[in-house]
């Protein structure tokens, strides 16, 4: 064999053996266990899921109020991601996992739920009122004036609201027609703050409006004829937070001392009514009846004085007025509480407001009250808002 080809064959020998090395995958290294991580977010408001649970082959881990997940030292592989949250659909995903991954976000799309919500809502430093179709998770603006509209209350079968505005510095109410967007001041002394408007169907048909005003005596709950708009507002009682009753039989409220009080408007609607207490270890603010009348409930933000912040908890009444208070909400981090509960229209769930997901930060969640009676700290809820700024004062917008 010449030289030269001689040559050229062992060269060729060598190349192939080069080449057969360098495609062979012998030379790399093993794929070796490493941290998995990532966030679960509301498909809608990009906010982060608290109670979400992720799970990869055997192992299940639940989201806090951040979202964040991570699975140590994870296998390399092909895994089927599982994640579940009872808010929101089931979603299952592939994942083939080298042992290396940036931050991996899953998005859940929430179950719908058909219910319609009041709120007021903090925009540039104003409060407006905004309606929350959580059917849709539609948002729609239904006050824009220059002054601050908080505690909105819609009127049974109307489409009409009423809420407190400060146009001339003090609280005062107005009515608000929505389909005309006609706005009404009610009978209020402007030097005087009318407060908490509270709205009822009585047995005659007539609507009852309670609230809270300073124009006699600091503290005053006064009642007022919606239907006729004739006589000034009665004064009931000295104290603060009142609510009717569906069928505007009962008026609770609480005293000066944050007492739960309860007058029965049928037996006697005149100044000094007696009222009967309802007793409990602890301060009660905001409350709330259940929306059917038959249901002798209430839905109140109540301190127990080892808490030192707010939760809320169920009163059911017996007919001697006797009380069974248990609580339905817990704290899930070490600061939040939870104000303002609202009922949806069924009776199954709490709407309230709360510092949860967010600590410098107001927003709207919801709980259903058999989980919160059953599994207490360990319940479920859901952030109902999005975005900055804070909101409050939930209310049902459809009955």
């Amino acid at each position: 064999m010449p030289q030269k080809n001689f040559f050229h064959l062992i060269a060729l020998i060598l190349l192939t053996l080069f080449l057969s090395g360098c495609l062979s995958k012998a030379h790399l290294p093993t794929p070796t266990p490493g941290d998995f991580q990532g966030k679960i977010k509301d498909f809608y408001s990009n906010e982060p899921l608290l109670g979400a649970s992720i799970t990869i082959d055997s192992q299940t881990i639940t989201t806090t109020t951040d979202g964040k997940f991570l699975f140590a030292q994870l296998q390399p592989g092909t895994h089927q991601i599982m994640v579940t949250h009872p808010w929101y659909e089931t979603k299952t995903i592939p994942l083939k996992f080298v042992g290396k991954t940036n931050e991996y976000t899953i998005t859940l799309k929430r179950l719908p739920l058909n219910e319609k919500l009041l709120i007021s809502k903090k925009i540039d430093g104003q409060w407006d009122i905004f309606q929350l179709d959580l059917a849709n998770q539609g948002e729609n603006q239904l006050t824009d004036l220059p002054s601050n509209e908080k505690r909105p209350q819609k009127l049974r079968g109307e489409q009409t609201i009423i809420f407190e505005s400060d146009p001339q510095g003090d609280s005062d109410l107005f009515l608000l027609e929505l389909p005309t967007q006609s706005l009404t001041k009610l009978p209020c002394n402007a030097s005087k703050n009318d407060q908490t408007p509270s709205l009822a169907l009585n047995a005659n048909q007539e609507v009852l409006l309670a609230f809270k005003s300073t124009r006699t005596s600091p503290g005053s709950i006064l009642l007022y004829n919606l239907a006729t708009r004739e006589q000034p507002p009665l004064t009931i009682t000295t104290g603060s937070n009142p609510k009717l009753s569906p069928d505007g039989r009962f008026l609770a409220y609480t005293n000066s001392k944050y007492q739960l009080q309860l007058i029965d408007l049928e037996l006697s609607n005149e100044p000094g009514s007696p009222a009967v207490p309802i007793p409990f270890n602890g301060k009660v603010k905001n409350l709330c009846w259940h929306p059917d009348p038959n249901e002798r409930k209430l839905a109140v933000e109540a301190i127990l004085p080892e808490a030192k912040r707010s939760f809320i908890y169920l009163v059911e009444l017996e007919p001697d007025y006797t009380a069974a208070w248990q609580q339905v909400t817990f704290p899930y981090t070490k600061a939040d509480a939870h104000y303002y509960p609202c009922w949806s229209k069924d009776g199954q769930l709490i709407f309230f407001e709360g510092t949860i997901i967010y600590k410098t930060r107001k927003d709207i969640y919801a709980i259903r009250v058999k989980d919160g009676l059953k599994q207490q700290e360990k319940a479920k809820i859901i952030m109902l808002t999005k975005g900055s700024g804070d909101k409050r004062y939930p209310s049902l917008g459809e009955y």
